[in-house]
């Protein structure tokens, strides 16, 4: 977000229009969409990890 406020403020009153400002925006959004979907991947791949090293707990058998 501080990113963007950065460009608002100081960047796109002085080189860009409404077009590349809406541009910029959407390649933020979508970077923030990628670093949310890789945060799950993680905490996905992790708690399979941690379940597949405790298993169910039954090596007697």
């Amino acid at each position: 977000m501080l990113a963007y406020a950065t460009f608002k403020v100081f960047i796109a009153p002085a080189a860009f229009d409404r077009e590349i400002e809406f541009h910029v925006w959407n390649l933020y959004l979508r970077g923030q969409e990628a670093l949310i979907v890789g945060l799950a991947y993680m905490f996905l791949s992790l708690t399979l990890i941690l379940v597949g090293l405790v298993g169910d707990g039954d090596e007697n058998s």
